[in-house]
């Protein structure tokens, strides 16, 4: 599947930080999918994040081919402990990324373990194991 996105220049940057268990889970999600986009839907903001390599990019429902917010230039290298938050940059590209950037943190570690709990979850019931019955060479049944 390929989806094709654009960005206009930044509406502004900062330089802030990300909890290091979401950077974690976020790492997680990526290498399940073997490199591939992870797409989780933010229901309550009505965005989509697409998490790549890269950068995590979040797109407006209502400018479905417009990249709203990006986070991008993880720096967990730079974190002294495994718990540190994670450096990076947000860049928002349009004046309404300036109002929802506040409440996306939240938003998106919630929809993320949505995602995770219906991704992820473990197999019903308890693991039974199935007797190997070997049979000698010579036995014709």
């Amino acid at each position: 599947m390929e989806i094709r996105l654009e960005r206009g220049e930044p509406t502004g940057c900062r330089e802030t930080t990300l909890p290091a268990g979401l950077f974690r889970r976020i790492r997680h999600q990526l290498n399940r999918q073997q490199g591939r986009c992870v797409f989780i839907p933010i229901r309550s903001l009505q965005y989509l994040a697409v998490i790549d390599d890269e950068e995590v990019v979040f797109v407006d429902g209502m400018v479905k081919h417009r990249i709203e917010i990006a986070w991008r230039a993880f720096r967990p290298q730079q974190c002294a402990a495994v718990g540190d938050p994670v450096p990076f940059e947000e860049c928002r590209y349009s004046p309404q990324a300036e109002e929802v950037a506040p409440r996306l943190l939240r938003e998106f570690s919630e929809a993320l373990a949505l995602f995770e709990s219906r991704h992820e979850a473990a197999p019903e019931g308890p693991a039974t194991v199935v007797p190997l019955i070997v049979r000698d060479r010579g036995d014709d049944r």
